[in-house]
């Protein structure tokens, strides 16, 4: 493990151009994980003028220097138009800096502390995330931002959604329930269909993690958004079915939500959304389809997720609802209460 001193952050510091803001008097290790040579550090930084700064220190091999800079480009067109995130700084008219311990050389950001993701979801929390979302969206195309192909573009179009990469070993399950051709077919036609709808929607920059516990904060009663680290270019409209169907079908989200609450909530966020941005004709047109479409398939992941996870109960109340969900806006299956009962009998 690298250890980091105060006295390695003030030297960073001072290359930076923060004005007359102090020197660090207190850090604190944020974040660290390391996978073989990649190495990722984040530091909370606070000065003796009580002012708090994120540091975030990347092995070399770790990033693309390039496409890090533009992305922090994007983040700051976006703080300048209103939305609330952090402002980064430059160093000699960059925002990446370039730094070595030891025998690593880190790639190295600094930018304002906007706090921790929100722990909790409230109605007020999903209206300001679908708000938030819109004027990203709408800033990004009034900007005509754009970055490398983000995530989830590059995985419908490189075939990493079909089916067998969802369940792995664990198709035998749809196998064995005499499932697997139809959720097969009915996946694949909706990838396929999917593809032809994004051919005619426009593609911009984005975040790329958003999410209802996800990188959106709140600090100083004052909501932001924070870690542009997966910027890329989507589809607009399919951002904000993933940001919202990529919530609600995570372990941890799903525990907490009632079949009830699901749909309410996704009710609350799809409006807010659509109040803060006008769709275009083929956005409106495409939007039912794509967000069913949306919906299987992040529920199907997440009954992929439950049989990885050993949850044989929950995944053989699931399995047969897997194939309904990509004709409807919300899963019809009580999820929380499912898991609930099998998860208290497992522990």
């Amino acid at each position: 493990m690298y250890v980091i001193s105060i006295k390695d952050v003030n030297n960073i510091l001072e290359k930076y151009e923060l004005g007359n803001r102090g020197k660090a008097v207190a850090i604190e290790i944020l974040q660290y994980y390391q996978v073989d040579e990649k190495i990722c550090i984040v530091i909370l930084i606070e000065t003796i003028l009580h002012v708090r700064y994120v540091m975030k220190l990347l092995s070399d091999k770790w990033i693309c220097v390039e496409e890090e800079e533009k992305r922090s480009e994007f983040s700051e067109i976006l703080r300048v138009d209103g939305l609330p995130v952090p402002q980064k700084y430059k160093m000699k008219n960059r925002f990446i800096g370039c730094f070595r311990f030891s025998d690593v050389e880190f790639r190295v950001t600094i930018e304002d502390y906007f706090g921790e993701d929100l722990k909790t979801i409230s109605f007020g929390n999903i209206k300001t995330l679908g708000r938030l979302l819109a004027d990203m969206h709408t800033i990004s195309i009034n900007h005509e931002c754009h970055l490398q192909k983000g995530a989830t573009y590059c995985a419908l179009f490189s075939g990493r959604v079909d089916i067998d990469r969802i369940w792995g070993a664990n198709k035998n399950i749809l196998l064995e329930a005499n499932l697997y051709k139809k959720v097969k077919a009915v996946h694949e036609m909706s990838i396929s269909k999917i593809k032809n709808m994004w051919t005619d929607l426009p593609v911009y920059a984005v975040h790329g993690d958003l999410g209802l516990l996800s990188n959106v904060t709140i600090y100083n009663n004052r909501y932001g958004i924070i870690d542009f680290n997966l910027s890329g270019d989507e589809v607009l409209l399919n951002d904000m079915l993933v940001t919202w169907y990529s919530s609600v079908y995570s372990f941890d989200i799903a525990l907490i939500l009632s079949l009830k609450e699901r749909t309410e909530n996704r009710k609350v966020f799809f409006s807010s959304y659509l109040n803060n941005r006008n769709l275009n004709a083929k956005e409106r047109e495409y939007l039912y389809d794509m967000a069913c479409i949306i919906n299987g398939v992040y529920f199907n992941r997440f009954v992929a997720l439950l049989a990885s996870k050993g949850l044989k109960k929950s995944v053989k109340k699931m399995v047969p609802h897997i194939t309904a969900n990509y004709y409807c806006l919300d899963s019809n299956v009580d999820i929380q209460s499912e898991l609930q009962k099998e998860t208290n009998e497992l522990y």
